[in-house]
């Protein structure tokens, strides 16, 4: 996984900077939070769909599996 962040090329303007400075960390911070957050619940849904389809394949696998040996011995 990647992930790029771009900063600011020159500082807010002392004028500002009181009223401007938190608010561009905080958003920074929360947007960089939201991203790793919404990825890790992303890679943790397709861990788990991927888990349900191998669960799934194997049950049928194991159905077929015992279809298979039923119709065996009811031809002896």
């Amino acid at each position: 996984m990647q992930v790029e962040s771009i900063a600011l090329s020159r500082d807010v303007p002392a004028i500002f900077a009181w009223f401007v400075n938190p608010l561009i960390r905080r958003v920074s911070r929360e947007t960089l939070a939201h991203l790793l957050e919404a990825t890790r619940r992303g890679l943790l849904s397709a861990s788990a769909m991927r888990v349900h389809q191998e669960r799934s394949a194997n049950r049928s696998a194991n159905r077929l599996s015992a279809a298979q040996g039923t119709a065996l011995v009811g031809n002896l």
